[in-house]
């Protein structure tokens, strides 16, 4: 089955792009994209590219009724691109008419953070921390699905140091009631795990 791939890549390579076989085929490969993700994710991811040049937000508009599936395809491409949208981020950030390639990959990071908060909250943070991911859009996401330390985090990073401080003495506040509330028993491996990544900032 995954023979798919390697012909659907050498039909990309041989077809006219204005043939209407070309344009059928292209059809097929976007109502089937579903099939296609569960055979592989880094080879639709591939094709994706080589088919779609870029389009990842046509891709993830497409699952839209599947989130999880939408996660793993937005994951996929950018852990096996990391290296090359870090490096993006980094060269055309202050650039006031960045490219079309950097609004895309930027695009797909926004949406990594957004899909972690709905179906992954605990992992926000260890995105975040990354500095290719872009900080105020991420701080927003993270403020309006109530990730504190995330929140926290990335207001710090963008100079808003009173409300980063009143964040995290928020989140010590409410470490300390459950303790009481708890008669002293030990902190779940949450409340834990809250507190190591507070102080590893």
């Amino acid at each position: 089955q995954k023979k798919v791939f390697p012909w659907l890549a050498h039909m990309n390579e041989t077809l006219d792009k204005n043939d209407e076989k070309y344009l059928m085929l292209k059809e097929i490969i976007f109502e089937n994209l579903h099939v296609l993700l569960n055979l592989d994710m880094s080879e639709t991811a591939m094709i994706v590219e080589e088919w779609f040049k870029h389009q990842h937000e046509k891709v993830i508009s497409k699952l839209k009724e599947e989130p999880e599936l939408q996660l793993k395809y937005v994951l996929r491409v950018i852990n096996d691109k990391e290296e090359y949208i870090s490096n993006l981020m980094a060269k055309e950030a202050m650039n006031e008419n960045p490219s079309e390639e950097y609004s895309q990959y930027k695009s797909l990071l926004i949406q990594n953070i957004q899909l972690h908060c709905q179906l992954k909250p605990e992992d926000v943070y260890k995105y975040v921390k990354k500095k290719y991911y872009p900080r105020e859009e991420c701080s927003k996401l993270c403020k309006e699905n109530s990730i504190d330390v995330a929140t926290a985090y990335l207001e710090k990073k963008n100079g808003n140091y009173e409300d980063s401080l009143a964040i995290y003495l928020r989140i010590i506040a409410e470490l300390v009631d459950k303790l009481q509330s708890q008669q002293h028993k030990e902190f779940s491996v949450v409340n834990k795990a809250k507190l190591q990544e507070m102080f590893q900032q």
